[in-house]
């Protein structure tokens, strides 16, 4: 049986993908790059991507995302050659395996790169290093590009989103009256802060050079932090709202 599966994956890598089986065959496989986001508190998308050696692409989009379901598109040499090339520029063996995410509340980001007999394999969230980020962004406009071909549907899973506990036994303290957001692509930040004028609303941070987290406080003595933190987690300009946290040392 062994033998039946690499045999199968061989012929997958040679032709390309053309249907679910062959896409079943190829996850056997180990991927030349991958990039995987998993959940947060909010609404956060969450899906894989996968590129292997015959230049295949396989996306899997799961949670709060444009597209639902397994699909599949085939990069050009140059595109491929490009992109295994912008992970080598990066020496990316010479980071670090695991950087810990500060804010719990954050997706847990893991990349994962191999080339002539090495790999690596990166995760973390908000505090990986720009070079890292950078890659994650070329491999998101991937994502976000055409060309590709539907393989499986997927039900459409949105989050629900629930009102955080509050802070018991002893974790990380909550800053009230902070809360990150994660503005909608097409939001412009700037024209956002005047939404809520009624509350002071400020931008305190930026959390990320590259990605789209941002902090920003308001008059606890205009709103309470749970109204609050409920409005901006029903605005339809935001991916994502959570309170600020001043993380404890671990």
């Amino acid at each position: 049986m062994k033998y039946v599966y690499i045999l199968l994956a061989a012929i997958v890598l040679s032709q390309g993908c053309s249907g679910l089986k062959d896409v079943y065959a190829l996850r056997k496989t180990e991927p030349v790059i991958s990039l995987e986001k998993g959940a947060c508190s909010g609404k956060c998308s969450v899906y894989k991507l996968f590129l292997y050696s015959n230049r295949q692409l396989v996306y899997e989009g799961i949670q709060n995302v444009e597209m639902y379901g397994l699909y599949t598109r085939k990069l050009d040499k140059t595109q491929y050659n490009a992109l295994v090339r912008s992970f080598l520029d990066a020496e990316i063996y010479s980071f670090r395996n695991d950087y810990p995410n500060p804010l719990p509340e954050m997706p847990l980001i893991v990349m994962s790169f191999a080339h002539e007999k090495r790999s690596k394999r990166i995760s973390g969230s908000i505090d990986r290093p720009q070079e890292i980020l950078n890659l994650q962004r070329s491999l998101e406009k991937l994502i976000s590009s055409d060309q590709w071909k539907l393989v499986k549907a997927f039900e459409v899973q949105v989050t629900r989103e629930d009102m955080p506990a509050k802070n018991e036994g002893g974790g990380d303290e909550v800053i009230e009256s902070q809360i990150i957001i994660e503005p909608a692509s097409n939001v412009f930040l700037a024209q956002w802060l005047k939404k809520y004028p009624q509350y002071d609303v400020q931008l305190v941070k930026r959390l990320s050079n590259d990605l789209n987290y941002w902090v920003i406080s308001y008059s606890k003595s205009k709103i309470a932090p749970a109204d609050m933190l409920s409005l901006l987690k029903a605005d339809a300009d935001l991916k994502f709202a959570e309170f600020n946290k001043k993380v404890k040392p671990r």
